[in-house]
């Protein structure tokens, strides 16, 4: 696949791709990888990139700063295709004559990721032990479905960094565009202790259900 047909793959309006990193190329470095995870919003606009795998940290910052400028197609406001997705992962091959990007087709089954198929993630499963969740406030019910709703949910997935902050959520199902949106901007908030795999820390993906139950009577 060519950066061109990627693109498209991924619906951007505006394709942007990293430079080869200076410092690398003078220490005579001929190739390298990143691996990054990206999460949209309705307009288009990436709201987190966080690098997965890297042969070097200069490869990994030159391919965030590619990203975030990247667009894509905007999707309609309040509808459930502008709040639900899944995460997306995307690798960059540094290469002396260019950069290629390539990208995977969307997850099917509930715990995938969107990914290459040589990446593996680490689910909290694979982990010494549960994170604890040091940060982890519930969304609350939406005013929209008060006296309208009973429950609902949402289905969300996530990573959690090596220094235990949620980052790149996205809510994959729910009930209404409203619990999506409820659910998402309270797991961004949420903070883990470090995720150890071996003893050493590690970027871990999790997904859950958020049940919505009705806002409490005054």
């Amino acid at each position: 696949m060519t950066n061109e047909e990627t693109a498209a793959a991924l619906k951007l309006s505006k394709f942007v791709l990293p430079d080869y990193p200076g410092i690398l190329r003078l220490q005579g470095i001929p190739d390298g990888e990143t691996l990054v995870a990206m999460s949209r919003d309705a307009k288009g606009v990436p709201r987190d990139v966080l690098a997965l795998e890297t042969t070097k940290a200069e490869f990994a910052v030159a391919a965030i700063e590619a990203v975030r400028e990247w667009r894509f197609l905007a999707r309609e406001e309040n509808s459930e295709a502008a709040t639900t997705e899944r995460p997306r992962l995307v690798r960059f091959l540094f290469k002396a004559g260019g950069v290629v990007v390539v990208a995977s087709p969307p997850a099917a089954r509930e715990k995938s990721v969107a990914a290459p198929s040589d990446y593996k993630p680490v689910f909290f499963s694979d982990l010494d032990q549960m994170p604890k969740a040091l940060r982890q406030p519930l969304p609350a019910f939406p005013a929209a479905f008060t006296g309208k709703a009973k429950t609902g949910e949402a289905n969300v997935a996530f990573f959690v960094d090596e220094t235990g902050k949620v980052r790149v959520p996205v809510v994959t199902a729910a009930t209404a565009p409203e619990f999506a949106q409820a659910a998402l901007k309270t797991v961004s908030t949420w903070v883990y202790e470090a995720p150890l795999r071996a003893g050493r820390p590690v970027v871990a993906y999790e997904t859950l259900t958020i049940q919505f139950g009705p806002a409490p009577k005054a």
